[in-house]
């Protein structure tokens, strides 16, 4: 849980824990609103912060880069389910235009770190926020909407494009 000693530092030196919160503020990062920091990740293709999880060469998307994604572009298959073209099995998810897999990996809860959604949902951010929240994807079987938004708090996938 977040608390008044979770810092920057304290998220890096603690990786793989799960930072939630019950505050309020909603965010990974601080439980002080005045400390939020929007531009970690960088909505600049021109710049890379320290902090972007993503590879050299490589970025979190900015928002508007599934904007042509849909139930038809992508459709939802389930385990088990093959696609039509290459006869691959799938697993619960949506595949773009046969060419990339976003899996129905769920999100962790912001007020308890637990994962939720699990096969039924996939979200994925992007590196677009504003003073509370962030912008990112979510897909379920029955709907795609590339332009979500919610707490920062909230763990979900990110999902790094080619610069």
């Amino acid at each position: 849980m977040i608390t008044g000693t979770n810092t920057l530092t304290y998220s890096i030196k603690h990786a793989l824990s799960i930072i939630y919160d019950t505050s309020g503020i909603l965010d990974w990062y601080t439980n002080n609103q005045d400390n939020q920091n929007n531009v970690l990740w960088i909505d600049n293709a021109n710049q890379k912060s320290a902090f972007d999880p993503c590879p050299m060469g490589w970025k979190v998307p900015k928002n508007g880069t599934w904007n042509d994604y849909s139930t038809t572009s992508a459709p939802f298959y389930i385990q088990g389910s093959t696609t039509s073209s290459n006869s691959l099995t799938a697993s619960n998810g949506r595949l773009y235009n046969l060419m990339t897999w976003y899996p129905s990996g769920g999100y962790r809860y912001s007020m308890s770190g637990l994962l939720r959604g699990v096969g039924s949902s996939g979200c994925y951010w992007s590196s677009t926020s504003d003073e509370t929240n962030a912008r990112y994807m979510d897909i379920t079987k029955s709907y795609v909407n590339p332009n979500h938004t919610l707490y920062r708090v909230t763990g979900r996938f990110v999902r790094c494009v080619q610069k």
